[in-house]
């Protein structure tokens, strides 16, 4: 698929310097509200920008690889305490400065679908890349078709402002293998693995996965998807791609999602124009995709969810700034 991605012109960058006012003038050091705003006013090309309807959409999947690296039947199911409005996420929004939707794209579960908990389904969870590829072609095709149909929906509400979140645990193992990959990395300096992990356990789930990737020789770009990738990511990427085509502004807050760019980059370079970067998790394979595109984080707030509970807290900054950007116009 081809993306028509404008690049970003800088012809109006003077105009939105000198636009930046607050009071009192020159009272703190505000260089990284002026940033932002300017940065959010080149992506939509006006000098009068506007946050409009920021949506966060949370990619729900399953995968077969869980036995591989760890029993997860302890682990607190995050997209339940999501939809019952109890995780941190929810907590950060109580003001509803996003709209958070969830998107079913392959989870062996059925939810109860409504507005805002979205059947995208592609299939029962991805197939075990420990053993065999993750996906076929028409599997990686039907969910960038899914990233696209659901920007789609929101350009029709008027939104200009869009970020992701996922609830898989091991989507954090397809993002070290597409960083390791992108990036020409070792794959062990991609991976962090849980703090509950011993000593022998993360031995033996470190020499399990360098096993996995030394398993496959995928050579173009789609290959090395289907082989490691899973549907949330392979999704968000063709979510971002179509953002980009539309000038909306991309929030960019967690690894998997940082990965998800990370591909989409490859697929067209010019979509890094239209993200800004929210936070930094300890995540090592994280700091090695906001390294190679040379970028800070607005936020380092250190925790290690791929959720996305950053957003709520970086919208109230980024609003806050294109505000101080239109005070005077």
């Amino acid at each position: 698929m081809i993306f028509n991605i404008p690049p970003i012109s800088y012809s109006i960058l003077d105009s939105i310097t000198n636009n930046f006012k607050v009071n009192p003038l020159n009272a703190t050091d505000l260089q990284v509200f002026e940033d932002i705003s300017c940065k959010i006013a080149l992506i939509q090309n006006t000098e009068t920008p506007i946050i409009k309807k920021p949506t966060h959409l949370i990619i729900a999947t399953d995968h077969a690889i869980n036995e591989e690296i760890i029993n997860l039947n302890n682990r607190v199911n995050e997209l339940d305490l999501i939809i019952e409005g109890k995780a941190a996420i929810n907590q950060f929004n109580k003001s509803g400065i996003v709209d958070i939707k969830i998107i079913d794209v392959g989870l062996r579960a059925t939810l109860n679908y409504n507005e805002s908990i979205i059947n995208k389904n592609n299939n029962k969870a991805t197939r075990n890349y420990f053993v065999t590829k993750a996906m076929e072609a028409i599997e990686y095709k039907k969910c960038i078709t899914n990233g696209i149909e659901m920007v789609s929906d929101l350009l029709n509400t008027d939104s200009n402002c869009i970020s992701f979140g996922t609830t898989a645990y091991e989507s954090n193992f397809s993002a070290a293998f597409l960083t390791a990959t992108l990036t020409n990395t070792k794959i062990e300096k991609c991976v962090s693995l849980d703090s509950e992990y011993t000593t022998e356990q993360k031995d033996s789930t470190m020499y399990t996965i360098k096993e996995a990737y030394n398993l496959h020789s995928p050579m173009t770009l789609e290959e090395i998807m289907c082989t490691y990738g899973s549907y949330d990511i392979v999704t968000i990427v063709g979510a971002i791609l179509k953002a980009a085509e539309h000038r909306m502004v991309i929030l960019i807050d967690n690894y998997v999602t940082a990965s998800a760019l990370l591909f989409a980059h490859q697929l067209n370079e010019t979509v890094i124009d239209y993200c800004i970067f929210v936070n930094q998790s300890p995540n090592k394979g994280h700091k090695i995709i906001i390294d190679h595109f040379e970028k800070k984080t607005l936020l380092n707030l250190e925790y290690n969810t791929n959720i996305g509970i950053g957003i709520p807290i970086a919208l109230q900054i980024i609003i806050g700034a294109v505000d101080c950007l239109n005070i005077n116009n």
